[in-house]
């Protein structure tokens, strides 16, 4: 319903309940008409036999209430209404005013006609009763044809406004109708749209999810091919993963470097699959590294490391592996703290804690280092190369009882461990216990077969023995380590060895072979400073030296190590040799600067006598046969020496002392000067 239909509706029914109240108001006065005619025929019927003091009484009133009507003003543009009482009252009005006027003029007159007049005006009162009641009656007829016409009026009024209201409401109610027919056309209509709507929205959804539904059954094939790919690379990924850490456990626990080398590169190329095939990890990386590290690729191994690093921060032994590469590269303190690392993340890490104390050697801290490997060996009780470092420290600090003390723990670990023999072995050699030396070196040469430690622990063997003054056991042990030095893979091993084959020949007084050897050390190693010595002096004492290879050998020698006293009292021989007194004296003054030697003083002082310093040359003898009384070369020179100075006397002095202590030294020479030295006396 609109604004003006419930206008409209408000209107009309404001004008229905005027209409009701308008006829309730006339009946209601119509109803007071009727009232009043009656008051006035009560009134009517009064007797005028009523008294004086009464009609007297009533004047008083009357006068008294026409007084109060009179005070009494009616509002302004008020509607008087005529009620019974007021019909009543103008009648009585009337009546008491004809009586008052009748009595004045009975009193006036003669009471005698009071009587006659009072019956007249009785009559006269029964008249106007019955004219006034005929008036009434006429009145209420005609009020009451009136009020029924009025009524009629009203009736047919009402029942107009009854039908204009039955006819707006039937309007209103059509319109309603009308309206709400609309309304319902309307919202059938929007009903159908709307199912029409939802039809199309559900036919179209449908389809979509018919279209979802496929494209997710695709999704979900595609899902499926996808995870059973992953799967398939996983279960591959897996595969190589495990294939990858097999080969490199394979490699870590193999001694063939040939062998280790083919699982490491094997394990590498697992790994770089694994990366093309987006299946990077950190254990790739460290499979990598490994490969690299094996090779000697020491950066790429580092850059593979970072790369595991990074991807997996809390595995200790990409920090340990690290930590490794950076020892070899001497990169001590970045090692330590990649140990100390790895240490941290793993507790019980024992290897890691002994790399630790190796760098911690290697920093000369040796307290720190000690700890380390205490810790190591607290992690783990049998942990023999903790006990071989810390007794190797303590042999370097030279606390040989706790050296000793290591390594024999280190033998109770493990008893057939042919190194903790030789380091015995060592050990006891520095302590100067060579008999203990010889026997462990010799329980180590039992237990290794051929092969480079072997060939080298007979290489030490022969050095001892030949210490001890076994030289034919030295020569075998010696000879044994030269015919295995093809085992030995350093050339500087080998070259000792050789070295050590040829001294101990040279001991034995087989110098031509021993000088074959020396040769052959130099073949090998140029540098080779004490070949070049020991060489040079088996040449000069040949027949006839080849002094200038000797030179050479020695100045060569010297342009290494220009202080060295071998070196240089080996030149002072070349030189003289030669004849070269000068440049003899100059080396065998250097030699004897880095000696007291009496050999070298022997030298510098014969060098001295050639050079013509005879001065010097006397010193140095004089002092030579206080040091030692039976110095008879020193005695055969000092006396030449003094025949050259003129002291004939302390010159056969000298000569006579020989040939009386010792008459065949230096015989011919000896008594020739005497003869000499006599005949310049006589």
């Amino acid at each position: 319903m609109n604004d003006n239909e419930i206008k409209n509706y408000k209107n009309n029914k404001k004008k229905i309940i005027f209409s009701v109240l308008s006829v309730i108001f006339i009946i209601l006065f119509l109803l007071c008409i009727i009232k009043c005619g009656n008051s006035q025929k009560d009134s009517n019927s009064f007797e005028n036999g009523h008294h004086y003091y009464i009609e007297k009484r009533f004047k008083s009133q009357k006068n008294q209430l026409n007084k109060n009507q009179k005070d009494e003003k009616p509002a302004a543009n008020s509607n008087t209404f005529i009620t019974d009482e007021n019909v009543k009252n103008e009648i009585l009005e009337e009546s008491v005013e004809s009586e008052n006027e009748n009595e004045i003029l009975e009193i006036e007159k003669q009471k005698k006609v009071a009587q006659e007049r009072e019956l007249e005006e009785k009559e006269r009162e029964k008249e106007r009763e019955l004219a006034e009641q005929k008036r009434l009656a006429d009145e209420k007829k005609l009020a009451e044809q009136k009020m029924a016409e009025e009524q009629k009026i009203q009736e047919e009024k009402k029942q107009k406004e009854a039908e204009q209201k039955r006819l707006a409401e039937q309007k209103r109610l059509e319109k309603e109708k009308k309206l709400a027919e609309e309304k319902r056309l309307k919202e059938e209509r929007k009903k159908q749209e709307e199912k029409k709507r939802i039809e199309q929205e559900r036919s179209e959804l449908e389809k979509k999810k018919a279209e979802q539904k496929k494209i997710e059954e695709e999704k979900r094939k595609q899902e499926e091919i996808k995870k059973a790919e992953e799967k398939r690379l996983a279960e591959e990924n897996q595969k190589s993963l495990d294939t990858m850490n097999s080969l490199l456990e394979e490699a870590e626990n193999t001694q063939d470097s040939e062998l280790k080398k083919q699982k490491l590169a094997k394990a590498a190329e697992i790994a770089n699959q694994m990366i093309e095939n987006q299946n990077d990890s950190d254990a790739a990386h460290y499979a990598l590294s490994k490969n690299a590290s094996q090779n000697k690729k020491y950066d790429d191994a580092l850059a593979e490391l970072e790369k595991a690093i990074r991807m997996n921060r809390e595995n200790p032994l990409y920090y340990y592996d690290k930590g490794k590469i950076l020892y070899l590269k001497r990169n001590y303190e970045e090692a330590q703290w990649n140990f100390e690392k790895a240490c941290e993340l793993d507790k019980n890490f024992y290897q890691s804690k002994y790399n630790l104390g190796l760098t911690y050697e290697r920093l000369n801290q040796n307290e720190d280092a000690k700890k380390a490997f205490l810790q190591a060996i607290d992690i783990k009780n049998d942990y023999e190369k903790a006990f071989l470092e810390l007794a190797r420290i303590n042999a370097k600090e030279k606390c040989f009882s706790e050296a000793e003390k290591y390594f024999k723990e280190a033998l109770e670990i493990n008893p057939g461990n042919p190194k903790v023999f030789e380091e015995l072995g060592s050990l006891y050699y520095q302590t100067g216990n060579n008999e203990k030396s010889e026997e462990y070196f010799k329980m180590a040469i039992e237990k290794r077969p051929k092969g480079e430690e072997s060939t080298l622990a007979k290489y030490n063997l022969s050095t001892v023995l030949l210490e001890n003054g076994d030289i034919d056991q030295a020569l075998k042990y010696a000879w044994k380590a030269y015919d295995e030095k093809g085992f030995v893979k350093n050339k500087n091993n080998q070259a000792n060895i050789i070295y050590n084959y040829a001294l101990i020949l040279e001991k034995n007084g087989k110098t031509e072979t021993a000088k074959e050897k020396y040769q052959e050390v130099l073949q090998i190693n140029p540098n080779a400073q004490k070949a070049k010595i020991n060489l040079s002096a088996i040449l000069m004492k040949e027949n006839q030296p080849d002094l200038d290879y000797v030179l050479e050998l020695l100045l060569s020698a010297y342009k290494n190590d220009s202080d060295s006293y071998e070196v240089n009292n080996n030149l002072g021989t070349c030189y003289l040799l030669k004849k070269d007194y000068k440049n003899a004296v100059i080396y065998y003054e250097k030699a004897a600067k880095k000696s007291s030697d009496d050999e070298i003083l022997k030298n510098l002082a014969n060098a001295y006598l050639e050079n013509g310093e005879l001065e010097k040359s006397c010193e140095i003898y004089e002092k030579l046969i206080l040091q030692d009384s039976q110095d008879w070369n020193s005695f055969v020179n000092l006396g030449k020496i003094y025949l050259q100075q003129g002291r004939v006397e302390e010159s056969l002095k000298a000569l006579l002392t020989v040939k009386n202590n010792a008459p065949e030294f230096r015989k011919q020479e000896v008594d020739s000067l005497i003869d000499v030295l006599t005949g310049v006396s006589e």
